[in-house]
């Protein structure tokens, strides 16, 4: 080969690696990871329960049935995400519940789990006597330091 042939043939070469480069998209960037606000972790609804429920349970008290999210919900003993969807699908179509035995009518709540649900629920005047005797409490509490 003469000299000359060697440097075509190298600028040849370098040609066509860069049409080769150039035929292909470059490298997207990754999305951003965000979350839809329906996603699920673990089987859980990835929506956060609302303030009023976690003082609620951290104070020992009820969480009102018909103020409860989804979210609020699944923190009552024996309700999973399905069963808590099913409740708010409940109180969607019926109404506010009038008490605890209401919820005998939403799929998958019977006596025993009616039972463990009203350790931590309340709805009406269950609600309010709960909230009287939480703020007494909380006065009380005040009061003594």
């Amino acid at each position: 080969m003469r000299p000359g042939s060697v440097a075509a043939l190298s600028i040849l070469v370098g040609w066509l690696a860069l049409a080769a480069l150039a035929s292909h998209p470059p490298p997207r960037a990754p999305a951003a990871a965000t979350a839809p606000a329906a996603s699920k972790l673990n089987g859980h609804s990835a929506e956060l329960p609302s303030a009023a429920a976690l003082i609620a349970m951290r104070a020992g008290e009820p969480i009102d049935l018909n103020a409860a999210t989804r979210a609020d919900l699944e923190l009552l003993p024996g309700v999973g995400p399905r069963l808590a969807e099913r409740i708010v699908a409940a109180r969607a179509q019926r109404g506010a519940f009038t008490s605890l035995a209401d919820l005998q009518a939403v799929s998958g709540i019977g006596p025993a789990k009616l039972e463990r649900i009203a350790t931590a629920a309340c709805v009406g005047a269950g609600c309010a006597k709960a909230a009287q005797r939480s703020n007494v409490t909380t006065t009380d509490s005040v009061l003594s330091k």
